[in-house]
C-alpha cells in the first residue's frame, strides 16, 4: 500500500511540474511503453497492428491547424473556428473528477500551437466536430507528440473505441493498461488535487 501511495504522489508531482515548468512529459515506469517513431520512419511497435504514420508521406488525410482554444481534455477549437474532437479517447467532462487537470494538460500540449490532424474513416461526429488524431511537432528537443496517446498515458483520458474510427485503438488500450497499473490520474481512485 505504501508503494502505491508513493507512485501516486510521484505521478501527481510530475504532472504538477509539467504544468508549471513546461515539461509536459510524464515518466512512467514500465517496459512496454508505446512510443512514436522518429521522423521519416514507419516502424511498428510491439503488438501493433497498424504502424504510426510517417507524417511526411501523409498528404490527403493530414492537415495542419493552429489551436485557438482548448475546450477540455479531448476537444479544441482551431483558428479557423473548426471544433476538433480527438478520436479514440474520452476525457472527463466539466464538473467531473480530473476535468480541470485533463484540460490544463491538454492546454500545455497544444494551446497556441500548430498541430497536424489525421483523419480516420469518419470526418465529423453528430455535433459536427472534426474527428481527428492530433500530432504536435516540437523542435527543441526534436520530438513528435501523439496528443491523443499522451492524454491516455498520463491517466487523463480513457481509451474509447468509436467505430469505425479504430485505427490506433490497440495502442490506446495498451497505454490505458499501463496508466491503470500505475494508478495514474483517473485510475488513482481519487479526485484531482
Amino acid at each position: 500500500m505504501k508503494k502505491k501511495t508513493e507512485n501516486l504522489v510521484l505521478a501527481l508531482f510530475l504532472i504538477f511540474l509539467g504544468y508549471f515548468f513546461g515539461d509536459i512529459s510524464v515518466k512512467i515506469k514500465e517496459s512496454k511503453k508505446p512510443t512514436l517513431p522518429k521522423e521519416g520512419t514507419a516502424t511498428q511497435p510491439d503488438n501493433a497492428k497498424t504502424p504510426f504514420p510517417d507524417l511526411k508521406t501523409l498528404h490527403q488525410d493530414l492537415r495542419k491547424g493552429r489551436v485557438k482554444y482548448v475546450i477540455d481534455g479531448d476537444t479544441i477549437i482551431l483558428q479557423n473556428r473548426e471544433k476538433v474532437r480527438y478520436i479514440g479517447i474520452d476525457a472527463p467532462e466539466r464538473g467531473g473528477c480530473w476535468y480541470e487537470t485533463a484540460k490544463r494538460y491538454n492546454q500545455r500540449l497544444v494551446a497556441g500551437q500548430t498541430i497536424q490532424l489525421e483523419k480516420d474513416k469518419s470526418n465529423r461526429d453528430r455535433y459536427q466536430r472534426l474527428l481527428r488524431y492530433v500530432y504536435l511537432e516540437k523542435t527543441n528537443p526534436p520530438q513528435r507528440i501523439f496528443v491523443n496517446l499522451e492524454l491516455i498515458k498520463a491517466g487523463l483520458a480513457q481509451a474509447k473505441e468509436y467505430k469505425p474510427d479504430t485505427k490506433y485503438h490497440h495502442l490506446f488500450s495498451e497505454a490505458e493498461k499501463v496508466a491503470r497499473q500505475n494508478k495514474l490520474g483517473l485510475w488513482s481512485n481519487q479526485c484531482a488535487p
